[in-house]
């Protein structure tokens, strides 16, 4: 999830940086694979083809937006 959907999603009152603290929180409790906390074999598979393979790694950044 992107920063500015936790932005989106604050609470009335609630900072934007909160919000994406929460947010991050949220994710690393939930071992969300896109903060790095999932051990699962299959997912280290993945992330570390993505990471070793230059045209995926640029695809995944274009998809997610960090290029």
């Amino acid at each position: 999830m992107k920063p500015c959907t936790a932005v989106s999603r604050a609470a009335p009152g609630e900072s934007a940086v909160a919000a994406v603290r929460r947010q991050l929180l949220e994710m690393i409790e939930l071992r969300d694979p896109s903060v790095g906390l999932n051990d699962d074999p299959r997912s280290l598979q993945a992330r570390q083809l993505i990471q070793n393979t230059p045209v995926l790694l640029q695809r995944a950044s274009l998809a997610f937006g960090e290029a």
